[in-house]
């Protein structure tokens, strides 16, 4: 049986030096967030772990929500290709097993 996913979002370093309007902020996070979920995706693929991931995309506010086991996540944390300032647990009791990856 496979391990349990549980709902993470992450949070990226913000752009250094902008001072842009709300939704200007979030428009811009979420096309920074989008490149690197094309990263994210490479480094799953490269360290096979895909198989690990039920749930990867780019929330309304930039942030990145990703369903993983985990131990992923764990990695996630300690890896250099990706400049994170913050993961956070998501709410709990969703059906995070199916995949949509």
């Amino acid at each position: 049986m496979p391990n349990a996913h549980n709902r993470y979002f992450i949070e990226l370093q913000p752009l250094a030096g902008e001072n842009l309007p709300r939704h200007r902020a979030d428009e811009t996070r979420q096309r920074l967030a989008a490149d690197v979920l094309v990263t994210i995706r490479g480094w799953l693929t490269e360290h096979d772990l895909a198989d690990k991931v039920s749930k990867l995309d780019v929330t309304a506010f930039g942030q990145i929500q990703i369903a993983c086991e985990a131990s992923v996540i764990n990695l996630i944390r300690n890896q250099e290709t990706v400049a994170i300032a913050a993961i956070r647990p998501g709410l709990y009791g969703d059906n995070l097993n199916r995949r949509s990856v």
